[in-house]
Formats: C-alpha cells, structure tokens, sequence
C-alpha cells in the first residue's frame, strides 16, 4: 500500500507511474492523503446520542459556516471523550471533518485512469494521527505535537490515545517564506536581494537556523 500525500495530483502521478515501472512493483492500492481539496474541521460539542443520530446533528450544528453543500460532501466525525457534566448529563467531545465529494472523486479516477486503486481517503491532519498511535505513542499519557509546514499553508496538531485532539491552520507556508527571503535587504554592504535559487538553498538545505550566528555567503 501506498501512502500520497497529494500536494499536486499530475506531478505525483508522473513520478508514481515512473517509480512502479522503474522497479517493477506490481501493488497498486494506496491509501490517499489529501491536502489540496477544500476541507472542514471543527472540534465540537453535542449531547450524548446514537451513533446513528450523530451525523444529522453534526450537519444541523456546523452547516451555517461550512464553506460548500453539505449535502454533496463527505463527511467523518471521531469522538475525542465523553464528558459527563454535573448536573447529570452527558456530552460527546467531537472531531468533525467535510469535503466535497466531488473533488475527492476527481482525485481518484486520475488514480484509477492511471491504474491504481485508492483504498481509502484520510486528510492529512489524521494520517498523523494514526502514524503517532503506531509509531510514537506508547501509552495513553503521551501526547505528540505535529508541525506540518507546506507551500500554502501549515498547521499544528496534537495527537494522544489514538485522536487527533487539536489543531490549527498557521499563518505561515513555504511560499510566505520564500516571499520574505526574496525581498529587498539594505544593509552597510549596500542593497540585497536573494535570488529565488538562494531562497531555495536556504530554505532546503539550510533550514530555519537556531544558531544566531548562521551567516550565509557573508
């Protein structure tokens, strides 16, 4: 199985394609981790209810600010915990996520044209979370914190006991830092401007420094 974090479906698909071919590997299920379909995700609270109730009351709850149809979107929810309260009633602490049906099914038959076959379709943010249950996390205590920085944008999450239980979007990408790196410097040495194959360098090779004396090319 094939993990694809998908940042952009025709250049991932030409490098796929040319990877199976180049080492004859016959597998061609993969497990799709979207990111640049519109997605919603919202940590709320309901009264405690059947599982069967729970999604018609999620939409009722998050449809005035979701961004697209609700009703051609998919939607998912996790239960974080159950909160008992003091007067005696109980409430469900939730995870909720949507996104048009109609971009995911896009996004797979370009898989499917191209002979692959999506198993599932996790959002990103969740695929963290299942790698922190298998990979990180060793008992119910521990909790991980994830920065995930792309070129449009970047988030934070924390992971524990299995859920996603946090996240934000940042106001920080790669292209905002490339923008900043590329603008104008007047310094004692005169005006300076970083090429965008010097932003590149810097950014990839060299990463954000700790050490505040990094210099680079004087």
């Amino acid at each position: 199985c094939v993990n694809i974090f998908c940042s952009g479906i025709s250049p991932i698909l030409s490098c796929l394609s040319a990877f199976t071919r180049e080492y004859n590997i016959q597998h061609r299920n993969l497990i799709l981790n979207l990111t640049t379909i519109a997605l919603y995700i919202k940590r709320i609270q309901l009264p405690s209810m059947p599982d069967s109730e729970m999604l018609a009351a999620i939409k009722w709850q998050v449809k005035p600010e979701v961004p697209f149809d609700l009703e051609r979107a998919c939607i998912d929810f996790s239960i974080v915990k159950e909160i008992a309260k003091e007067d005696g009633t109980k409430s469900s602490d939730i995870i909720c996520v949507a996104s048009p049906e109609a971009e995911i099914k896009t996004q797979i038959l370009l898989f499917r044209k191209a002979g692959f076959n999506a198993l599932s379709v996790v959002p990103l943010l969740f695929g963290y979370t299942k790698l922190a249950a298998k990979y990180y996390l060793h008992n119910s205590n521990e909790t991980l914190g994830v920065l995930h920085i792309a070129e449009e944008k970047s988030s934070i999450t924390f992971h524990k006991d299995g859920n996603l239980e946090f996240f934000r979007y940042l106001p920080i990408s790669i292209n905002k830092l490339k923008e900043v790196l590329g603008g104008t410097i007047i310094s004692d040495k005169g005006k300076i401007q970083l090429t965008p194959q010097e932003t590149n360098e810097i950014l990839f090779k060299y990463g954000i420094p700790i050490d505040d004396n990094f210099m680079y090319k004087d």
